[in-house]
């Protein structure tokens, strides 16, 4: 089976049990495949493969067709696109704190009644 994780980029395979690092030529155990060791390992090397900053497979632009049947390259999905924009974010916040008041007053008035 084919390796498919990106540490693979950074390290040969030495048997099923040990993986050499391409920078430090630390062995490194990697059991029966396991990456997580080698993904350690490369944090040391301030590489860190589970940051969004990473893209070594993720950053081939998608291609879609028109409806004519030609192809147009879209690029990679943005992770700000779900974003709020500030007016969305102001109105949230002034119903969040209209919302914090309601309760506030709530309590207040049921440890009276107490």
């Amino acid at each position: 089976m084919p390796k498919r994780s990106k540490v693979w980029l950074h390290f040969a395979q030495v048997d099923t049990n040990r993986a050499r690092c391409s920078i430090c030529q630390k062995v490194v155990l990697a059991k029966d495949g396991n990456t997580s060791n080698l993904a350690k390992h490369l944090i040391m090397h301030k590489i860190n493969l589970r940051s969004d900053s990473c893209s070594v497979f993720d950053c081939k632009a998608k291609k879609a067709k028109k409806d004519d049947g030609t192809s147009v390259t879209r690029p990679p999905p943005s992770s700000t696109s779900n974003s709020l924009s500030a007016s969305d974010r102001d109105s949230a916040g002034s119903l969040a704190n209209n919302i914090t008041g309601k309760v506030y007053y709530l309590l207040i008035t049921l440890l009276l009644l107490v």
